[in-house]
């Protein structure tokens, strides 16, 4: 039996035929716009990730930038204290070298163990205007770790080459990182030049390992060959195996090189939400798709009437795509919840029953009531709206979003379609950044340090606040080239001229100190210096800093004048030592031609039997002894004890310094020394003159304030610590009287008749000169002991160290 071909069977079997036929390439349809959205997708979610990871890059660079400036800051302030003390040393008489060395400690306190030292044996001076900055070094306490911070002093006069160091323990840097706050699996590392590790932070902290080691990324020593000074890299840090994004940064002037890294995990864990929620939506959009391609399906073969709810169907998809974010819901004008997303339920923590014909208020915190109801009356189809507020959790707790709203109107009913966005990392993070920025604005006030950039195409000059204050310009308004130069003269704008043309023509830094006029007329001198930026071997802009040397420079002249005085202080000296010198040849060698005359006059007065006229001849002879010994001691003090420096010591021989010393006795007295040797060494180091001086003085004063006749006895032995030579002077008077014990050795101090303390030939310099010719020896004058038995001193000859 034939069909009509218009029959309702034949029409229905044509429709379900066509249909059919159709469906192929529906679902081909179907499977390209998935496609599309798929690599639509992925090429969304690709740049997202690079824009990630160069924010991540940005960050970690500019956070390298300011703590590279923090520890360079640290370091200069630590080496104006250190140069302050290599200065002290440079003067010949090093007065102030303690007070200069106690103000230095109170200056630099994460510097510690500040000292003086001699210069290693053999070692060479290194120039007097560098610092030297070594280590990582383990001290043998508790296992610190350390950097050594070092400057040395030339020999000047006869002191030997020395040098001023102190110690930071690697721990202060560690705390410097800490601040920054960084969180999750970030961290931040300090290396030496040939990458030993310094020290290392992490969020959370983790064990102290691997310090001093040059455990390093392959990567690192890659971009390092390419860039030393300054870069950016992605690698697994050797250490702990964590993947993060990385910025180095070499510090100025020092062998130091700071490193930040971010960790992959971090910095994308924003963009997986993102990509979580853009795959979520992208698979609603896939599953909607298909029910609207389904739908229209069911509507081609039901009609006009499944026609028009596939065209609803169709509207409402297309508001979810306009307003596709993380949280989507739709609110009827009396603000109750009518349609929402899952990640909508996930963003306030409720289940779908809980939402399900929710009112407005049930989540909104940050926005009143009363306002609400004012927008939900006024809101017209086709505006939009975007504002931030705070939704309430099901927990109480409260999360920062952003909203976009439009009105549409469906079905002849008014509804707000409406997207939020979870901006609560975001914020956090922005208010670290705003926190790290006001923390380096405050390391830059505290330093005296303002930064600037300069692009030279537009000519366009950037300054940081603290570079407009040490301008004394207006915080407020934007800056231009020209009226930053209005602060200086003619001629330090020409030298300024001149140094960046030439940088620019060569590509290199530059370092200026200038005068500044100030608001009020006064003159500030700014340090003004900068680096190129290099861009296909042309300087594209300059980055540099500004900072207040005024103080250092005042520094600076201050002690020019006072070497000034100094040099003149010595050539006065000099001058007067010369003229004593003069005057100790013009008046002992008279009284050696009288001593010698008066020898020969007794020695003929003996041959031809008279005895009335030696003795007095001899007790002239003794007189003129007691002056030349008066004026030894007096030329002394005034003369050769008076300097500052060390002395010229040579190995002299023992027992001739004995016998030089008894020989200038009395003849009637040199019996009464006994000498006991209990040391075997036949010579020690000394200045030979003033230790026969010394020596004198105290033999002459045992001789003298002890009994007629009595014996005095010079004892010589080793000494093991100090390593040197002991010269023991015991006598058997009656002991010093207690009064004169507390200034036994200063200059003036007087004995009386039968005390063993030297009268200096009743001038009380004796003991003073025996104590000041010790100190130039590096050794000591000392009382052991005194009383009614006798009174012993000492002195100690420290050996001289090896050169």
């Amino acid at each position: 039996m034939r069909r009509h071909p218009l029959s309702p069977r034949a029409t229905k079997a044509a429709v379900s035929q066509a249909g059919h036929a159709g469906l192929p390439w529906l679902v081909l349809a179907n499977v390209v716009v998935i496609g599309l959205i798929a690599v639509l997708l992925a090429v969304t979610l690709n740049a997202s990730r690079s824009a990630h990871r160069q924010r991540a890059f940005d960050a970690v660079e500019s956070l390298a930038r300011g703590l590279e400036r923090n520890i360079q800051s640290a370091l200069d302030h630590a080496d104006v204290s250190l140069k302050a003390v290599q200065l002290e040393l440079m003067q010949l008489d090093g007065i102030n070298l303690q007070r200069t060395l106690d103000r230095a400690r109170a200056l630099i306190p994460e510097a510690e163990n500040l000292r003086v030292e001699p210069a290693e044996a053999g070692a060479p001076v290194a120039d007097a205007g560098a610092l030297t900055v070594t280590g990582p070094r383990l001290t043998d306490d508790a296992g610190r770790w350390v950097l050594d911070l070092t400057r040395s002093v030339p020999p000047v006069g006869d002191r030997p080459a020395m040098r001023v160091r102190a110690e930071v323990d690697t721990r202060w840097f560690e705390r410097m990182f800490a601040r920054m706050g960084l969180g999750g699996d970030s961290a931040i590392s300090l290396r030496m030049a040939d990458l030993s590790l310094v020290t290392r932070h992490t969020d959370p902290p983790t064990p102290r390992s691997g310090l001093g080691t040059r455990n390093v990324s392959s990567q690192l020593l890659e971009v390092l060959q390419v860039s030393p000074r300054e870069g950016i890299y992605l690698a697994a840090t050797a250490l702990d195996g964590i993947e993060r994004a990385n910025a180095y940064r070499q510090v100025d002037r020092y062998p130091l090189t700071v490193l930040v890294g971010l960790a992959t995990t971090d910095y994308l864990a924003t963009w997986r939400n993102e990509a979580r929620l853009a795959a979520g939506l992208a698979l609603l959009a896939a599953a909607a798709m298909a029910a609207a391609s389904t739908l229209a399906y069911g509507a081609w073969r039901r009609g006009d009437r499944s026609r028009r709810a596939l065209d609803r169907e169709r509207q409402r998809l297309r508001a979810l795509l306009l307003t596709a974010s993380d949280g989507l819901h739709v609110l009827a004008r009396d603000g109750r919840l009518l349609e929402f997303s899952d990640a909508f339920a996930t963003l306030l923590g409720r289940s779908r029953a809980d939402l399900t014909g929710a009112h407005v208020y049930t989540w909104e915190a940050g926005v009143p009531h009363a306002e609400v109801d004012r927008v939900l009356r006024s809101f017209a189809v086709g505006d939009s709206l975007n504002f931030s507020t705070r939704y309430r959790r099901a927990d109480g707790s409260l999360v920062d979003v952003d909203v976009a709203a439009v009105g549409v109107r469906v079905d002849g009913q008014d509804l707000y379609y409406l997207a939020a966005r979870d901006i609560t990392d975001r914020k956090q993070s922005l208010a670290a950044l705003r926190a790290s920025e006001a923390s380096l604005d405050r390391t830059g006030r505290i330093a005296s340090v303002g930064g600037w950039e300069f692009d030279a195409a537009d000519r366009r000059l950037r300054l940081t606040a603290q570079a407009l204050r040490l301008l004394a310009l207006p915080t407020a308004d934007p800056c231009s080239l020209q009226r930053c130069l209005r602060v200086f003269s003619r001629a330090s704008r020409r030298r300024l001229f001149d140094s960046l043309r030439s940088a620019q023509a060569l590509g290199r830094a530059w370092d200026l100190e200038l005068p500044a006029i100030t608001n009020e007329g006064s003159v500030r001198w700014l340090r003004c210096f900068a680096e190129p930026v290099l861009a296909d071997g042309r300087t594209v802009r300059w980055v540099g800093a500004v900072q207040d040397v005024s103080e250092r420079r005042a520094r600076t002249a201050e002690l020019q004048r006072e070497q000034t005085l100094r040099t003149e202080l010595e050539r006065i000296l000099k001058e007067r030592g010369e003229m004593l010198d003069v005057l100790a040849h013009e008046v002992r060698q008279p009284l050696n031609n009288a001593s010698a005359a008066l020898q020969s006059a007794a020695a003929a007065l003996l041959e031809v039997g008279e005895q009335v006229a030696v003795p007095r001849l001899g007790r002239a002879q003794t007189v003129l002894g007691q002056v030349m010994a008066r004026i030894d001691n007096t030329l002394a003090v005034a003369a050769l004890l008076a300097r500052p420096g060390p002395i010229d010591r040579e190995d002299a021989d023992i027992d001739t310094l004995v016998a030089v010393a008894v020989a200038d006795m009395p003849a009637t007295e040199r019996p009464r020394v006994r000498v006991v040797r209990e040391t075997s060494a036949r010579t020690a180091s000394m200045d030979m003159s003033l230790m026969r001086l010394a020596l004198r003085n105290l033999l002459s004063n045992a001789l003298k304030y002890s009994l007629p006749g009595s014996e005095v006895t010079l004892r010589l032995a080793d000494s093991e610590r100090p390593l040197g030579l002991v010269i023991d002077v015991i006598d058997t008077g009656t002991g010093i009287p207690p009064s004169l014990l507390p200034r036994l050795f200063e200059r003036g101090a007087r004995g009386v008749a039968g005390s063993a303390a030297n009268p200096g030939a009743s001038q009380g310099l004796g003991l003073y000169i025996v104590r000041r010719v010790m100190e130039l020896h590096g050794g000591r004058a000392e009382l052991l002991h005194t009383g009614d038995a006798g009174t012993a001193m000492r002195l100690l000859v420290v050996d001289a160290p090896d050169e």
